[in-house]
């Protein structure tokens, strides 16, 4: 295979008899009557062609495609190019190698523009399907509102986080054979006592990785109005690296979000989400609870 890097293109050739074929072609150059110009391709096959150098002339499976200041071009080794031209053909080789790899971003880019309007029609499913990504944010919010939500459930939530355990924990005041109990087994009588009383799916939900907004708006959405409106020819090398990056991350982010989704329908299915009334004492926290639950449909 080879590769030419053309002005604002990559360009791919099968056939050998392609390049040596050109008008500059030349498969006999003497090094010390030329200047390097530039590097101009790569090529790599199964089966060695001669280098083009007069002093070398040794099959090379790969090697890179040189053009001199005169317009004559030939095909060289990586070890002849710096035997022969040292820090020059280095030089001419990290300049090539940096030009050839942003072509390729760029070519990313340009390819996935073509992919914006399917993302973003992608993404209004997620966020707007019935109990959709903005249904659960919502929702998910209010758990968390000291205004719309228990303290003690705001705090166990927040406590189960820290845990990593979906298991619901109440506590209360321990009874006289427990007590007694904690005595007999050698330990010190304690006033409160935990006992878990089911569990939460879903919890995960709380997690930084599953924040809906953090994964949609503020990573999918905005990067695709970027990547929607920028002009690629036109980004630095530090835009292009980050731009290739991102897009590269779109479909795992994408299904990150349908996964976040999902853990979020269990956390607030309302069986499961009920389970907290049991740590709830006070009649005000429980009617409060039943608004906010009521509130989800």
């Amino acid at each position: 295979m080879i590769t030419l890097s053309r002005e604002k293109e990559i360009q791919q050739i099968e056939n050998w008899e392609t390049i040596i074929s050109r008008a500059g072609f030349r498969n006999d150059l003497d090094p010390k009557s030329v200047k390097l110009e530039a590097i101009i391709g790569t090529y790599k096959f199964k089966d060695p062609v001669p280098c083009g150098l007069s002093g070398c002339h040794q099959p090379h499976n790969s090697g890179y495609l040189v053009v001199t200041d005169s317009g004559l071009e030939t095909n060289m080794g990586n070890i002849c190019g710096g035997s022969y031209f040292s820090v020059e053909f280095k030089v001419l080789r990290n300049r090539f190698n940096k030009d050839l790899q942003n072509k390729r971003r760029r070519e990313t880019l340009q390819h996935a523009q073509f992919s914006v309007d399917g993302w973003k029609e992608e993404i209004e499913i997620i966020r707007n399907e019935s109990e959709g990504a903005d249904w659960c944010h919502g929702n998910i919010k209010k758990l968390n509102n000291k205004s719309l939500s228990p303290d003690v459930i705001v705090r166990t939530l927040s406590k189960m986080v820290r845990d990593k355990s979906g298991l619901i924990v109440r506590t209360r005041l321990s009874t006289k054979d427990e007590k007694e109990l904690m005595e007999a087994q050698g330990g010190a009588r304690k006033e409160f006592v935990e006992e878990n009383i089911g569990f939460l799916k879903g919890f995960e939900a709380f997690y930084s990785e599953n924040n809906l907004r953090d994964i949609l708006i503020f990573n999918l959405e905005k990067g695709l109005r970027e990547l929607g409106e920028v002009e690629v020819d036109l980004l630095s090398d530090s835009d292009l690296q980050r731009l290739v990056k991102w897009v590269a991350d779109v479909e795992s982010n994408i299904e990150q979000a349908k996964n976040s989704v999902v853990t979020h329908r269990a956390l607030l299915e309302v069986g499961n989400i009920k389970q907290l009334r049991e740590i709830l004492e006070t009649p005000e926290d429980k009617k409060l609870f039943d608004s906010l639950v009521k509130s989800f449909s």
